[in-house]
């Protein structure tokens, strides 16, 4: 079975189940928001979806300029608003099928960057990967949390 078939069935079983999200992604990251939503059953699991792409608007949406704008940091604090929106946008589910996720990845770029760069496809698919992976470990209630954040993907 390929990537994308398994990463597709990932995606079924996360639109399958109770699970609500908002997703804010940022860089090389933002095919995850392509890859959930282009899979049947979406709009059952995605509540917003949110791409801040500029450092201004990825800064905006932070409401500071991050130190690195691809560091765990910054992702942990993306997926903290995420987490806040869901709560503010579904008040009905239970908070424990609400999800926050913050995604950064960085790109290769015409200008030098102070940090690490190479995205490619499979790296792009190793985040979605990781992230959905996640999400069903949270439905079985293996997933860690810090401050309403993702740990360890």
């Amino acid at each position: 079975m390929s990537s994308n078939t398994d990463i597709t069935g990932l995606i079924k079983q996360i639109h399958e189940s109770p699970l609500k999200l908002v997703i804010v992604s940022s860089g090389g990251g933002t095919n995850a928001i392509a890859s959930l939503l282009k899979v049947p059953g979406a709009s059952k699991t995605v509540l917003e979806s949110y791409i801040p792409y500029a450092r201004e608007s990825l800064a905006h949406y932070l409401l500071k300029e991050p130190d690195q704008y691809c560091s765990l940091d910054t992702t942990l604090s993306m997926a903290a608003k995420a987490y806040s929106a869901a709560k503010k946008i579904d008040t009905k589910t239970n908070i424990d099928k609400l999800f926050g996720i913050g995604i950064t990845a960085s790109l290769a770029t015409t200008y030098e960057k102070k940090e690490s760069t190479g995205s490619s496809l499979h790296f792009r698919l190793e985040i979605i990967q990781r992230v959905l992976n996640a999400l069903s470990k949270k439905e079985k209630g293996l997933v860690r949390k810090r401050n309403n954040s993702l740990q360890g993907i």
